[in-house]
């Protein structure tokens, strides 16, 4: 019977790999044949830029909008100061995120289920959706958010107990706010389940980083003299 049952998952696991090979090969084709091409991109690279052009990094000089995802878009300035002002650069750092949404789905599927079938039925789902496919190579921080929710799930449900993992949750969470606000929809509630579920570790880390990620937006919301909301 086991035996019999590993055969069948055969199909769907070597079909998963597939398409996560072709997307990962396709991706950086397109990443390194087309420009960007819709406006966020270009008006919120402005900031990486800068970065690569006169190594400004501080958020307050990029504007309030900006300043409010600063780790997509100062990775990127940090790369273009190495690779130059490249589109190519990127979209290749965009996609890399892809992979670790994608990657952090099958992990984290992996751990609430031993079953292989299961989990190359998550990842095929997570390439299969259509919005993520579009996002993935565009230079926004759409897929980075979803990236960053997905690995703090993963980090929260799969890793060991202990300082080393409880660190690596706190630094994932910040980082997931400081990547776009809008992560706190997700995370929140989240957070508030592992209480519930009396994960309170993985809670206490997870609110933790998500309180750090607040405290950024406080002082930049102070230093442009404005509110948290706005």
């Amino acid at each position: 019977m086991l035996r019999r049952r590993i055969s069948l998952q055969t199909p769907y696991v070597a079909g998963a790999g597939l398409a996560v090979s072709g997307f990962v090969v396709a991706g950086a084709l397109l990443a390194v044949t087309l420009p960007y091409h819709q406006w966020d991109s270009f008006g919120f690279g402005d900031w990486s830029r800068a970065i690569a052009q006169h190594g400004t990094i501080d958020p307050f000089s990029a504007g309030a909008q900006s300043a409010a995802r600063p780790v997509f878009y100062e990775l990127q300035g940090l790369l273009w100061s190495v690779t130059g002002i490249s589109f190519a650069a990127g979209r290749l750092l965009s996609l890399a995120f892809a992979v670790l949404f994608v990657g952090s789905v099958g992990w984290l599927q992996r751990g609430l289920t031993r079953d292989r079938l299961e989990v190359a039925l998550a990842v095929a789902c997570a390439l299969a959706i259509p919005v993520f496919s579009s996002q993935s190579l565009s230079g926004q921080t759409d897929v980075p958010a979803a990236a960053m929710v997905a690995l703090v799930v993963a980090l929260a449900l799969r890793s060991p107990r202990g300082a080393v993992a409880q660190g690596a949750l706190v630094a994932a969470a910040v980082a997931a706010v400081l990547t776009k606000q809008t992560v706190l929809i997700a995370l929140i509630p989240f957070a508030a389940a592992l209480f519930a579920a009396r994960l309170r570790a993985a809670g206490t880390a997870l609110g933790a980083g998500l309180a750090l990620g607040l405290a950024y937006d406080f002082e930049m919301a102070h230093r442009f003299h404005t509110d948290l909301s706005t």
